[in-house]
């Protein structure tokens, strides 16, 4: 495609050439009236004997020439932006993982949660054509990623899936279900909707099946992956100690956690689905992905965009030949040559030579900051992040108050995990362009930054900054809420965290008091006064007290946060 960047130019040519063309021709018939009324034609024509018109107008031909070229240079003419329509068939896939404490057994290696994951990653690749989004539920379910085509946004976030991330334990697949239901997407209609449940099928609740009949009558689909064995396993915690132990139930009896089958299957069948158990991951991807590939779905069309390319260089070099051309062509005769080479430069001329030669050596320096910035950009986009990052450095000293070799050079070293020089390009970034988009994508190549380096109150920040001049991208408004999950998190692993240590140090208090009763208890026996007896009881009665009401604020917390079973 070709476009322009400022049309306004075009609009000054098509204005401009004309009357000075106009004029050029008003001003040859004026003088040739002049010079018939002052002499006749044999007069005329020895007085000017070395004038030749033809070469006056070629002279006036090269000048409009270099003009037009020059305005079509300003105007800023671009192309091969936008590369082609390009029709895709593919569905919306929701995966919903579920990340209970069961899913820890291991009676599939290494785990099922991490075995769910690799499942998760291979079908990802698979679904090339098709737009994907991810759920997580234990007790709770909430949306990881919604529905996109960024299969590197996916990957990125499933590494960071554990039990923790959900804080009510347990399994409810039907809210799983119904969250799923509300995560695809409302406006195309014709689009097929699939969703993938990864389950031991241990569930705590109840509705799965009703939910996944409802999800079938709004024409969803629902395949299920059975993750585990029938057998069952134990479910690995760690112990105070930090060993490895099994989880148990309130008699003390170590919990083996078994795959449902049947509800799995029933759910599957419910849904209008298969159901698929993780024997192996090949068995599980050829069968999803043919039952996916199959669907009869509606026929898309988009286009894909890449970033324009100027090309006002090769106008404006041209232009400046026609005004070199123009500049040195004389009008009257000369023995062998039209040009006047032999003359020496005048001052103007020897200006207009040196604005010549800046001309040509700017126009060879933007070249190679634009064969860089190319370079980097196809190597980058051919994941060779690497090659990618010295093409970037080299455009950066070449131009470094570029946002885009700042920016640029700043996701190749992200893609490298070389994560402080990153940050250092993405913080620069912003401050070199107006634009309030490019401000908000280097602020969230940021907050990004910042996650991976787990500086949560840093990230929220940047991902803030980018709100603020992008108030409608949703995918830095994922992102956000993301890292305020995780800071939720983290206050509240740091607040047990506290609990557990005023917990121990009151052990040991009552430790030392015990200890230091049983030292008087053993001390040879003294006579007290009746007032000091009575103020010893009443400090006793008193402590006494204030145990009681801790024990009884301590047994409503645990009574509000019960869990009947939490895996």
């Amino acid at each position: 495609m070709f476009k322009f960047g400022y049309h306004i130019m075009l609009w000054i040519m098509a204005v401009i050439v004309p009357l000075l063309i106009v004029l050029y021709l008003w001003t040859q018939h004026r003088n040739k009236t002049i010079l018939e009324k002052f002499a006749n034609n044999n007069l005329v024509g020895r007085l000017l004997s070395n004038y030749v018109a033809q070469r006056k107008h070629l002279k006036f031909f090269f000048f409009i020439v270099a003009l037009i070229l020059l305005l079509f240079a300003a105007a800023d003419p671009k192309i091969g932006s936008k590369l082609q329509k390009v029709k895709y068939k593919g569905a919306e896939v929701v995966i919903a993982l579920d990340v209970s404490n069961s899913m820890l057994a291991e009676d599939i290696y290494p785990n099922r949660l991490e075995a769910a994951k690799m499942v998760i990653e291979r079908l990802i690749d698979k679904l090339t054509q098709n737009r994907i989004g991810i759920i997580v539920f234990a007790g709770e379910a909430f949306v990881q990623l919604p529905i996109t085509s960024d299969y590197v946004s996916a990957k990125m976030f499933l590494n960071t899936i554990q039990p923790s991330i959900v804080s009510i334990q347990g399994t409810n697949i039907a809210s799983a279900i119904e969250l799923g239901i509300r995560s695809f997407s409302t406006q195309d209609k014709g689009t097929n909707k699939v969703l993938i449940i990864i389950s031991d099928g241990e569930d705590h609740e109840q509705g799965a099946i009703d939910m996944a009949t409802e999800a079938a009558s709004k024409g969803i689909i629902i395949h299920t992956i059975g993750m585990g064995k029938p057998e069952g396993a134990p479910i690995p915690v760690l112990n105070k100690f930090g060993k490895k132990d099994y989880k148990v139930d309130k008699q003390g009896n170590v919990i083996i956690t078994k795959t449902n089958d049947a509800l799995l299957q029933q759910i599957a069948t419910a849904g209008n689905g298969a159901y698929v158990r993780a024997q192996n991951i090949s068995t599980i991807l050829n069968e999803i992905t043919y039952r996916i590939e199959k669907l009869n779905t509606k026929e898309s069309e988009s286009e894909i965009y890449a970033d324009y390319d100027h090309q006002y260089q090769y106008p404006l070099l041209l232009s400046l030949m026609f005004f070199v051309l123009e500049f040195f062509f004389i009008e009257r005769k000369t023995r062998k040559w039209s040009f006047n080479i032999k003359q020496p430069f005048m001052p103007n001329k020897k200006l207009s030579i040196l604005v010549i030669l800046l001309g040509i050596l700017n126009y060879s320096h933007a070249q190679n900051y634009k064969k860089e910035i190319r370079q980097g950009t196809n190597l980058y986009m051919n994941k060779k992040y690497k090659e990618s990052e010295v093409s970037f450095r080299k455009a950066y000293k070449l131009n470094p108050n570029s946002f885009k070799t700042s920016f640029n050079l700043g996701d190749a070293l992200y893609k490298q995990e070389k994560l402080d020089e990153a940050e250092k390009h993405f913080i620069e970034a912003p401050t070199k362009t107006q634009n309030k988009i490019e401000q908000a994508q280097a602020y969230h190549n940021l907050g990004n930054t910042y996650l991976l380096q787990k500086k949560l109150d840093e990230s929220i920040e940047a991902y803030k900054q980018a709100l603020r001049r992008n108030p409608t991208d949703t995918h830095t408004k994922y992102n956000l809420s993301y890292a305020l999950r995780l800071k939720q998190q983290q206050n509240q692993q740091q607040n047990n965290h506290n609990q557990q240590n005023q917990q121990n140090q009151q052990q040991q208090q009552n430790q030392q008091k015990q200890n230091q009763q049983n030292k008087d208890e053993n001390k040879p026996e003294e006579k007290i006064s009746k007032q000091d007896a009575e103020r010893m009881l009443n400090a006793l009665q008193n402590e006494e007290q204030k145990k009681q009401e801790e024990l009884k604020k301590r047994q409503a917390i645990a009574n509000k946060r019960n869990i009947e079973k939490d895996w």
